[in-house]
C-alpha cells in the first residue's frame, strides 16, 4: 500500500505525540479515573443484530432481514424450482466432467433472495435499504440507573452491518458525542461483540479516544471469522469427524440449539438420521462421499464463485471485514474483484479496513491500554463449527476459532489436548498459568495473555446470564484486575447451560458436555440398528393404523385418530 505510506508515517508521528503524556504517566492517570467503571455510560457495539428494510421511511418499507431469526427470506418454492432446474444439468456435469452449462446456471442462484440486499459494485447500498435504527440523538435520555450506575445494555449502538465498518465509525462518534452531552460524563466504556468488534476497532483506529476508560471485545470477529474466512476463499475441507459432530450436535434429539428438529420434525427420524451419520463417519462410509465433494468443488469453484458470492453477502464489505488475512487476498483473486476495474472502489474500500484496521488493531489496543483504558477479552468455545471448512477441527465457539478470537492463542485439534512435550515446555518456561485445565489451549501465545478470558461450552450466540456479570466486574474493576488477579472469573472458565452461570473450568465440569457425539465405531453401529428397528417398528405401526382404518370404514365404524 505504498500510496498511504506517507499518510501512515504522519499519522503514526502524529499519534506517538498525542500518546506520549498519558504513555508516561498511566498508571497514576488511570488510578486518578472513577474506580467504579458502570458509574460511567457504556456504548455497547453489537454485532449482525439490526434489521434491515428497502424503502425504509415510507408507506412501501418492508423488511428484508429479520434480525431475530438471522434469516434473509426466501420466496416460497424458490428452492424446490431451483433444485428441479439444476439437478439435472448438474447430474450431466457428473457423468461428462463438463461443469461450464451448469455452473453458469449456479452462480446466479442466490441473486434473487439477495437482490434487495445486495450492495452496489462501489460497496454501497441500493433499493433505499438500510436499517431504522434512531439517528436523531436529539430523543437521547440518560438512563442512568437508581444507585447511579448505567447498563451494559443501555446505549446500544446499531448500524447497517453491510457496509465497510470504516463507513459507520462517524455515526458511532456523533453517537458517542451525543451520549456523553446526555449523561454528563466525560469519558465512557467500549464494548463490542461479533461484528461490533470489527465497528470498534475501526473506530479506535480513526478515533483513538483517551476518554475511553474500559474497553471489552466478547467473542469478536475482527481477527477473522473461520466460516467467512475460508467460504470465501474456496477453503473447503470435509472433515468427517467434524461432520458427526455436527449432525450430532443439531440434529440429536437432546440437542440444546439444534435446528434438526425444525427441519424434521419426527424424533424418531431424527434419531436414525444422527446414528446414521455417526456410524458412516466411524467407519470410514462417508470418506468416499466427502473426496469427491471436494473434487467437485475445487473443479466449480473458479466458475462459480464470481458469480454466486458478488450477487450475495460477497457484496458486503462488513462481511468481508471478518476475512483473515491468510485467506484475504485469495478470496478477492477467486471471487473475481482483485483486478477488475468495476470493482477498483469496491476493493479499496475492503483494502483500507483489511490493511489499515484490522491488521494493525492489536497495535492500536496496545496505544489505548497504554493512555490508561483497560482491555479485556472475552473468548467462547466448545461447540461445533461448520463441518465444511478447513478449520473445522480447530476448536471454536461455531462461529470463530479460538486462534481467531484471542488474537493468537495456540491450541490443541478438537477432541484432543497440547502435546506432552509442548506442556512442558510451556511449565519450564513460567507459562503454566496460561494452560487450560482440558489441555487444549496456551493462552501465553495470545497478544493480551493476561487480559484473555476463555469460556468453554457457551455458543457464539449466547449473550445472557453470567456473561454480563464477568463484562461489568470488568468494566468496574478496570486497570486494577485481569485474568491473573480475578478471584471470580480466573483465566478459564465452565458455562453452565442449564443454570446460566459461570464458574472456573476444573477437572470436575471440563468435560461436562463432551459426551453428546458418539466416538466409538461399534456402539455407533449398534445404535445405528436399534435407531433402524424404531424406524422399522414405526412403519409397522403405521401400515396397521392405515389397514385398520381402511377396516373401520368398510364396516362404517368411526375411526380412532
Amino acid at each position: 500500500m505504498k500510496k498511504y505510506a506517507g499518510l501512515k508515517k504522519i499519522f503514526a508521528v502524529l499519534l506517538a505525540l498525542v500518546m506520549l503524556l498519558p504513555c508516561v504517566s498511566a498508571a497514576a492517570f488511570a488510578e486518578e479515573r472513577n474506580p467504579d467503571g458502570r458509574t460511567l455510560p457504556t456504548i455497547h457495539v453489537r454485532g449482525k443484530t439490526a434489521p434491515l428494510y428497502k424503502d425504509y421511511g415510507t408507506e412501501n418499507q418492508v423488511q428484508i432481514f429479520d434480525n431475530w431469526t438471522g434469516r434473509v427470506p426466501v420466496p416460497d418454492g424458490y428452492i424446490e424450482e431451483q433444485v428441479k432446474a439444476l439437478l439435472p444439468s448438474f447430474a450431466k456435469a457428473v457423468l461428462t466432467n463438463d461443469y461450464d452449462a451448469w455452473a453458469a446456471d449456479f452462480s446466479g442462484v442466490l441473486e434473487p433472495i439477495y437482490h434487495d440486499l445486495l450492495l452496489d459494485k462501489a460497496g454501497n447500498p441500493q433499493y433505499n435499504t438500510g436499517t431504522n435504527w434512531n439517528f436523531d440523538y436529539s430523543y437521547l435520555q440518560n438512563r442512568v440507573n437508581g444507585d447511579g450506575t448505567y447498563s451494559t445494555d443501555a446505549y446500544e449502538f446499531e448500524y447497517d452491518w453491510r457496509l465497510s465498518p470504516l463507513d459507520v465509525v462517524d455515526d458511532l462518534h456523533d453517537y458517542i458525542e451525543a451520549v456523553l452531552a446526555v449523561t454528563g460524563k466525560s469519558e465512557y466504556n467500549l464494548v463490542a461483540r461479533c461484528e461490533g468488534a470489527c465497528v470498534a476497532a475501526a473506530y479506535l483506529a480513526k478515533y483513538p479516544d483517551s476518554r475511553i476508560r474500559s474497553i471489552a471485545y466478547m467473542a469478536p470477529c475482527s481477527n477473522g471469522c473461520a466460516q467467512i474466512s475460508c467460504l470465501f476463499a474456496g477453503d473447503v475441507k470435509i472433515s468427517t469427524a467434524a461432520v458427526n459432530r455436527y449432525m450430532s450436535l443439531n440434529f440429536g434429539t437432546d440437542a440444546e440449539d439444534g435446528f434438526g428438529a425444525d427441519l424434521i420434525g419426527d424424533p424418531t427420524v431424527l434419531e436414525f438420521l444422527r446414528q446414521l451419520i455417526a456410524a458412516l463417519s466411524l467407519t470410514h462410509g462417508l470418506d468416499l462421499p466427502a473426496s469427491q465433494i471436494e473434487r467437485i468443488f475445487n473443479t466449480v469453484k473458479d466458475k462459480v464463485y464470481p458469480g454466486l458470492l458478488m450477487t450475495s453477502f460477497g457484496s458486503f464489505p462488513g462481511y468481508w471485514a471478518m476475512v483473515d488475512d491468510a485467506h484475504y487476498e485469495t478470496a478477492k483473486k477467486l471471487c473475481g474483484i482483485a483486478d477488475d476495474p468495476e470493482y477498483a472502489a469496491f476493493v479499496q474500500k475492503l483494502d483500507d479496513y483489511h490493511y489499515n484496521v484490522q491488521n494493525k488493531q492489536v497495535e492500536v489496543l496496545n496505544r489505548m491500554k497504554a493512555g490508561g483504558a483497560s482491555f479485556s477479552l472475552l473468548v467462547k468455545y466448545g461447540t461445533e463449527i461448520l463441518p465444511i471448512i478447513a478449520d473445522a477441527d480447530l476448536i471454536s465457539d461455531s462461529t470463530v476459532t479460538v486462534k481467531e478470537a484471542s488474537y493468537g492463542a495456540v491450541t490443541a485439534p478438537h477432541g484432543q489436548i497440547l502435546p506432552e512435550d509442548y506442556v512442558s515446555a510451556a511449565v519450564n518456561a513460567g507459562n503454566g498459568r496460561y494452560l487450560s485445565p482440558d489441555g487444549q489451549i496456551d493462552a501465553s501465545a495470545c497478544a493480551f495473555p493476561d487480559d484473555t478470558y476463555f469460556l468453554k461450552y457457551c455458543p457464539h450466540g449466547e449473550w445472557y446470564g453470567e456473561v454480563y456479570w464477568w463484562l461489568n466486574r470488568c468494566l468496574e474493576k478496570g486497570t486494577a484486575e485481569n485474568a491473573d488477579n480475578n478471584e471470580r472469573y480466573p483465566r478459564f472458565l465452565f458455562w453452565d447451560r442449564e443454570q446460566m452461570n459461570i464458574s472456573p473450568l476444573s477437572e470436575e465440569n471440563m468435560g461436562r458436555y463432551e459426551d453428546y457425539y458418539e466416538s466409538n465405531p461399534g456402539s455407533a453401529v449398534t445404535r445405528l440398528i436399534s435407531s433402524f428397528r424404531s424406524i422399522i417398528t414405526r412403519l409397522i405401526d403405521m401400515i396397521r393404523g392405515l389397514i385398520d382404518g381402511i377396516r373401520a370404514r368398510a364396516k362404517g365404524e368411526p375411526v380412532t385418530p
